[in-house]
């Protein structure tokens, strides 16, 4: 088994919802009205559907593109903004 096994990757995604509740509170003290963060679990930073999250494996994405549910997140959270 290497790093980016199963159970390292989640190991990493437990981390993640870690490493985003340290950036929003100092993105809100830094003056930042509106701060919002949030985990898409079994993406990457791509926002691709990524059960594995290791790099080499990229070509090997069944659909390589951004995953409807972020789009209509963001689309959704720039809406409530924009009214």
């Amino acid at each position: 088994m290497n790093a980016w096994s199963r159970g390292s990757f989640s190991a990493w995604l437990r981390n993640a919802h870690s490493c985003l509740s340290s950036i929003a509170p100092p993105a809100a003290a830094a003056g930042n009205k509106d701060v919002t963060s949030r985990v898409f679990p079994e993406m990457n930073h791509l926002f691709v559907h990524d059960p594995v999250g290791f790099p080499g494996n990229y070509t090997k994405l069944v659909n390589p593109r951004v995953e409807p549910e972020v789009v209509g997140a963001v689309a959704e959270w720039l809406l409530k903004r924009m009214r």
